[in-house]
């Protein structure tokens, strides 16, 4: 679970810091808060645009916060990207 888990602005600046020309989605409804990233074709060019394309969600099941979910989406993003530049890794 992210660190990230009230403040939902902070989250945001988050994913601008980290994620740099990334976009996102959130949602809530009364059985999940859920977030999806993707890198913006406007500023993401190949092979990140193709690799990554579909984004990373999250969905996590009531009580959570919409700042959960997106700090969530974020470290499933971060965590796969390290993994592809990692000599040898298995990629999930």
């Amino acid at each position: 679970m992210s660190e990230y888990t009230g403040d939902l602005i902070a989250t945001i600046d988050r994913l601008e810091r980290e994620l740099p020309g990334w976009w996102f989605t959130m949602g809530k409804c009364d059985l999940t808060c859920h977030a999806t990233v993707g890198p913006d074709r406007a500023f993401i060019g190949e092979p990140a645009l193709s690799k990554y394309d579909r984004g990373f969600s999250a969905d996590l099941p009531n009580p959570s916060t919409l700042a959960e979910a997106l700090g969530e989406a974020i470290d499933l993003a971060i965590v796969q990207i390290a993994l592809d530049r990692t000599p040898g890794a298995i990629m999930a």
